[in-house]
């Protein structure tokens, strides 16, 4: 519910651009929802020339501290527009 179409578009634009580029392909990393959001994410990932069994995980909810601990494994942190990062501050 919290991603548009052209946020999601975007991400998914930096990532064709970063598969070119790097050694190892991009992955998106999203918050465990449900299954028909998950669904519905894989599609629009396989849509956008994207491969949505390797570039796409979801992880489950944890506490703050947790959150930021794993946070620090990625290379660039997105959020929407919308919620710009309210969890991490």
């Amino acid at each position: 519910f919290k991603i548009d179409p052209s946020t999601f578009s975007l991400w998914c634009s930096a990532m064709r651009h970063l598969t070119r580029t790097q050694k190892h392909p991009p992955t998106l990393w999203m918050l465990y929802g449900n299954a028909v959001s998950h669904r519905n994410l894989r599609r629009e990932l396989q849509a956008q020339g994207l491969d949505a069994s390797t570039q796409l995980v979801f992880a489950p909810r944890v506490k703050v501290k947790e959150h930021l601990r794993r946070a620090s494994l990625c290379d660039i942190a997105v959020d929407t527009p919308m919620y710009n990062s309210g969890a991490t501050g």
